[in-house]
C-alpha cells in the first residue's frame, strides 16, 4: 500500500487550529528531552506474512490487522495471539445487520463476564459502535451494537466506556478536551479542559492528532502528526505537560493548504498502557515515508511526560502494537510481514 493511503485515516480525524508559537499549547513545556535508556535492535523474528495491511492492534488475546478491499471498504483480519492462527475477517461490508464501510478503532476494549468488546467508528455513517469479538470470531455474522451517533465536529475522540466519551472541541477561538456522559449530552459536556489557545481565523495550522485515554490516572494523551511533541492533559488537575525531543519550541508551521510530500510527519502510530506511552517517531517528510528502508524509532514515555526509552528496531515498521503482559512488541512492515520483538530488556 502506498504511503499516501496510510495517511487517509489520520486525515479523516483532523482538527484545524492556529498558532504563532508554542504559546498556543497548554501545559508545562519540556524541550530537548534525553531518554534514560536506549534499546538497540531487540531480539526479533518474522512471524506472519499476510496480504497488504495498514495497521495492527492487540485486543486482549487477539491480533487485529486492518485491510482495505477493492471497494475501499476497511475491515480487520483476526489472529490468535497465542499461535498466530487466522480466525476470521470481521467488519466486512454485508457481514451483519450493521454494514460497516470504514472501521476505525477509536477506543479501548472492555471485558465482560462472557465477552470481549471493541469500540470502533464507522466513518462513512458517523456511527459509533462496538463489536463482540468473542462471538464475531466464530462462524456467522458479526455481533455489532450501536452505541451512539457522533456529531461531525467531535473528532478525534475516545471511548471510555459505553456511555462516556472524550473528544476534541473547538469554540471561543480555543480548543478543549471535553468529556460527555450519555448518548444525548454532546452539546453539554460535563467537563472541559483547555489544551490549545490563541486560535485566529488568519493563522491556521493543521494539528491532526489522535487521543488516548488513561483510566488509571484520568489523563489524556494527544499526539499530533505535524508537531514534534506529545501532550498529556490531566483531566483532574493542572499538571498538563508538553514533552518533546526537539531542542527548542520553534514548531514547524503547517498551513492547511500546504500539506505536501515535503511536510514532516513526526509521530504516527501510538499505543498506550496504564503506565506507558509508546509512539512511533518518524521525523521524516511524507515523500520519504514508506520509500526509505531502515530502522524504526519508538519513543517510550510515562504518563508524567518523562522520556524513558528510545527503542531502535532494525525493520521499517509502519504500525505496531504492544502486548505488555508478555513484553512483546509486534510490528507491521511495508511488505506486510508482522515481526515480533522481545522488549523485556527495553522496559
Amino acid at each position: 500500500m502506498k504511503i499516501i493511503n496510510l495517511l487517509i485515516i489520520p486525515a479523516l480525524f483532523s482538527i484545524i487550529y492556529g498558532c504563532n508559537s508554542d504559546r498556543v499549547f497548554v501545559g508545562k513545556h519540556k524541550y530537548g528531552l534525553e531518554f534514560e535508556k536506549e534499546c538497540i535492535k531487540p531480539q526479533t523474528e518474522p512471524i506472519l506474512e499476510l496480504p497488504a495491511g495498514s495497521s495492527i492492534q492487540i485486543i486482549d488475546t487477539l491480533l487485529l490487522v486492518q485491510h482495505q478491499d477493492e471497494n475501499s471498504s476497511y475491515y480487520w483480519d483476526v489472529y490468535s495471539l497465542n499461535n498466530m492462527m487466522y480466525l476470521k475477517s470481521i467488519l466486512r461490508k454485508g457481514r451483519g445487520p450493521n454494514e460497516v464501510l470504514f472501521a476505525h478503532y477509536a477506543g479501548q476494549y472492555e471485558k465482560t463476564e462472557d465477552a470481549v468488546w471493541m469500540y470502533f467508528l464507522d466513518v462513512n455513517s458517523g456511527r459509533f459502535l462496538k463489536i463482540n469479538l468473542t462471538e464475531s470470531v466464530r462462524p456467522g455474522n458479526d455481533v455489532i451494537e450501536l452505541v451512539t451517533a457522533i456529531e461531525s465536529d467531535k473528532f478525534p475522540y475516545f471511548a471510555v466506556n459505553n456511555d462516556t466519551f472524550i473528544y476534541c472541541n473547538k469554540n471561543r477561538d480555543e480548543g478543549y478536551i471535553s468529556l460527555v456522559k450519555g448518548d444525548n449530552s454532546w452539546k453539554n459536556p460535563v467537563m472541559e479542559k483547555r489544551y490549545i489557545r490563541h486560535i485566529t481565523s488568519g493563522d491556521f495550522n493543521k494539528l491532526t492528532h489522535s487521543l488516548y485515554y488513561n483510566k488509571k490516572n484520568n489523563k489524556v494523551c494527544a499526539v499530533p502528526f505535524y508537531i514534534n511533541h506529545i501532550q498529556i492533559i490531566d483531566l483532574e488537575g493542572k499538571d498538563d505537560i508538553i514533552s518533546s525531543a526537539a531542542g527548542n519550541n520553534n514548531w514547524e508551521t503547517v498551513n492547511r493548504n500546504d500539506i505536501s510530500g515535503l511536510t514532516t510527519i513526526f509521530y504516527t502510530t501510538t499505543r498506550t498502557t496504564d503506565d506507558l506511552i509508546f509512539a512511533l517517531y518518524n521525523n521524516r517528510q511524507i515523500a520519504e515515508m514508506g520509500n526509505t528502508p531502515g530502522q524504526t524509532v519508538i519513543h517510550v514515555f510515562d504518563w508524567n511526560g518523562k522520556a524513558l526509552t528510545r527503542i531502535l528496531l532494525e525493520d521499517s515498521i509502519i504500525s505496531f502494537a504492544v502486548d505488555i503482559k508478555s513484553k512483546m512488541l509486534y510490528g507491521l512492515d511495508n511488505g506486510s510481514y508482522i515481526h515480533r520483538y522481545d522488549i523485556s530488556s527495553c522496559l
